[in-house]
């Protein structure tokens, strides 16, 4: 998820861009709020298990995986198929609710 916040931050047209030094601040500052969560080897062999077995690209399997090793129940995100559950992990766009 830091990976992804940096990659919107800087990337013209999507709400950004902003400046790496400044892209890096707000990311420093999110990660002193929340547990972050490494993805290690184990999480990317589960992320790629369930590449192969459900069809999520790459990256978004490796959020999955974070998710899952936090034990979190719900993933926002828009990304993902809204409602759809993976081994506990619920996709939840929250997108959806502005319409």
């Amino acid at each position: 998820m830091l990976n992804e916040t940096i990659f919107q931050l800087t990337r013209p047209g999507r709400g950004g861009p902003v400046g790496i030094a400044e892209a890096r601040a707000i990311v420093e500052a999110f990660a002193r709020s929340v547990r972050v969560i490494a993805v290690d080897l184990e999480a990317c062999l589960n992320a790629y298990r369930v590449v192969e077995e459900h069809s999520l690209s790459t990256w978004d399997a490796l959020i999955w995986a974070a998710a899952k090793r936090a034990e979190c129940r719900v993933l926002y995100s828009e990304d993902f198929q809204h409602g759809r559950e993976l081994e506990g992990v619920v996709f939840h766009n929250p997108f959806l609710e502005l319409d």
